[in-house]
């Protein structure tokens, strides 16, 4: 009788890896973690600040100097549109030029003031306020210097805008020089005009510069640098560091406006 054949099924042993679970964005193995992150901690927060701190200490500096730069530009482009003014007005009235508040002024006497009172009309433009009407086209912004802490042009176009019978004392950002030896000038006197300091003879340069006054707290660019409108009314020169210091006035007084243009017609004199 021939031999039976036995059938043996082997059973495969039970796996202890588990099927992958499919997910619609790939595979992931049980069992496994995502660690999800939460924020910034204190030390990388730390960090950020410090390079924003550097950053704005490197930049801040730099974008000022570009700015007060600007201002700068624009100072002397209101001096140049001035000079222009200037010469328009001499055209029209026999080369004269406007007149300061009062017909008594000492030598070299200046005034920044463009609104005073005076005679039967309770005000009056004097100095450079008489150019705004005819020569400037009403543009009272050109006598505010934007670096000025008194002076800026909005706050001398909104006292420019108060009604005539109302107004007060208004100033500009500039000093005009309305007469030389005790005189009203005219425009081509200032060319042959002449001041003897100390035995030297200094021609008249200066007509209009930025008006400095230290009692007063009264500055354009911080004194740093001062803008002059030479006596040909065309040509605008800056005058910066030490130089710039002689021609700022200490106080309001006549005397300092005589000592204030006689320093700046001597600085132009070496240009």
């Amino acid at each position: 009788m021939p031999p039976q054949r036995t059938n043996t099924v082997v059973q495969a042993a039970p796996s202890s890896i588990s099927p992958p679970h499919h997910s619609g964005c790939g595979t992931r193995v049980a069992g496994s973690h995502t660690r999800k992150r939460e924020g910034f901690t204190v030390i990388e927060l730390l960090v950020v600040i410090a390079i924003v701190g550097t950053l704005a200490a490197i930049l801040l500096p730099a974008l000022s100097r570009a700015r007060e730069r600007a201002r700068q530009v624009t100072c002397m482009g209101n001096l140049r549109h001035i000079g222009t003014a200037l010469t328009m007005y001499a055209n029209q009235y026999q080369d004269r030029l406007p007149i300061t508040e009062t017909s008594t002024s000492p030598p070299n006497q200046g005034t920044n003031k463009i609104w005073v009172p005076a005679g039967a009309e309770p005000m009056q433009p004097v100095g450079l306020g008489c150019l705004i009407d005819d020569f400037l086209a009403r543009d009272v912004r050109v006598l505010g210097c934007p670096s000025s802490l008194y002076a800026d042009p909005g706050t001398v176009e909104s006292k420019w805008q108060v009604p005539r019978n109302q107004r007060g004392i208004i100033e500009c950002a500039y000093v005009y020089r309305a007469t030389s030896a005790g005189a009203p000038v005219k425009f081509y006197e200032y060319s042959k005009a002449e001041n003897v300091v100390g035995g030297e003879s200094v021609g008249v340069g200066a007509v209009v510069m930025d008006y400095n006054v230290e009692s007063a707290k009264k500055h354009n660019h911080g004194g740093s640098v001062i803008h002059v409108l030479k006596a040909d009314l065309g040509s605008v020169v800056s005058i910066p560091g030490e130089e710039a210091k002689d021609l700022i006035l200490q106080d309001e007084s006549a005397a300092e406006h005589d000592r204030a243009f006689i320093a700046a017609d001597k600085a132009l004199k070496l240009r």
